[in-house]
């Protein structure tokens, strides 16, 4: 942790600022300390990542499912994105899409990664301008930590984004990509985000889309299976099923296995998909509301699915909006290209 992240830090049981107690520093990282609120409330700083996660007799079963199993994921593909030859989505263009932010936007802007995983999109932020905070419930933060300690501009904690131990009304940008639908309560998820915008600040937000009534039954089932089965089991299973789809052609798998259920061509997305404790579909409609709810404005999405029908006969795709607290000065895009 550097010291600067005590400039956006609160307390998340009762928002007050913290006070820093360094144990152990290596450079401009505090490895070992403690952080602690003028209420007696106090949080360990362990391996260079500050941890305000209540104990863990107190977590739900939810919720202690998804540490172990998102932190096992990410320890496992802790080079996905970077180094992994097999991972292409931390280009910049890719990046683009998903966040729906322009090359450059967030130059001196302060950003948050609402669900870092193992850091590949908090350095794509970092890349694009912003001075980035990357949250994560799992063990994923020590890995995002190593992975980009050296950068002055990431600042990597671990925390509950219903309980965010950050200040409200700082942040110029927030984006979440990916991580909402695994919550157990996207909506509440992405509405506890939005107080910590600044009044002319944006966030974007990629989920799971709804698909169509076939594989919304497969997925449930297949699910109700890899849910329950042993990492270590899950890991040989994804690596059998890419290995089928990585000999079939790829616009067949693309556009023709997932209409019927979830395939894909690398092993991180197949166990990311099928061993998610929980894992909430959503339709943009449904998405709209919230953003009323918040009292945002739509700027830009990827709705392709304006005209229900489409739905049916769509491969399986994502869901991804971007909303800012100030009302646009002109008519909405809705689809950014």
């Amino acid at each position: 942790m550097k010291r600067r992240l005590l400039d956006f830090l609160a307390c998340p049981t009762c928002a007050s600022d913290l006070t820093l107690s360094a144990e152990k520093e290596e450079g401009a990282e505090i490895i070992e300390g403690l952080l602690r609120c003028a209420k007696g409330h106090a949080w360990r700083i362990a391996g260079g990542v500050p941890r305000f996660l209540a104990p863990a007799a107190e977590l739900s079963v939810l919720q202690q499912k998804t540490i172990r199993n998102f932190g096992d994921e990410w320890k496992t593909w802790d080079d996905f994105g970077w180094s992994d030859r097999g991972a292409s989505d931390i280009t910049i263009d890719i990046f683009r899409y998903k966040v729906l932010v322009e090359k450059g936007e967030l130059a001196g802007k302060l950003v948050l990664d609402a669900g870092c995983g193992n850091g590949r999109y908090t350095k794509a932020a970092r890349d694009f301008g912003g001075e980035v905070i990357g949250v994560d419930l799992s063990d994923a933060v020590d890995v995002a930590f190593r992975n980009m300690r050296d950068d002055d501009k990431i600042h990597i904690i671990q925390g509950d984004l219903f309980k965010l131990p950050l200040k409200k009304g700082v942040f110029d940008f927030i984006f979440s990509n990916g991580v909402l639908m695994h919550t157990g309560d996207a909506r509440r998820a992405f509405l506890s985000l939005v107080p910590h915008l600044k009044i002319d600040g944006a966030i974007t937000v990629h989920l799971y889309h709804k698909g169509n009534l076939v594989y919304e039954f497969n997925d449930w089932w297949m699910r109700a299976i890899t849910t329950r089965l042993p990492l270590s089991m899950m890991y040989k299973a994804a690596n059998a099923f890419t290995w089928v789809t990585t000999r079939l052609p790829k616009t067949f798998v693309d556009y023709g296995l997932n209409i019927f259920f979830r395939a894909e061509r690398h092993p991180h997305y197949v166990f990311d998909w099928y061993t998610a404790p929980i894992a909430t579909h959503h339709t943009y409609p449904e998405v709209y509301g919230w953003l009323k709810e918040a009292g945002l404005y739509l700027t830009h999405d990827h709705n392709i699915t304006r005209y229900p029908w489409r739905r049916f006969i769509l491969p399986f795709q994502f869901l991804t909006v971007r909303a800012q607290r100030q009302k646009p000065l002109k008519d909405p895009e809705h689809t950014l290209r």
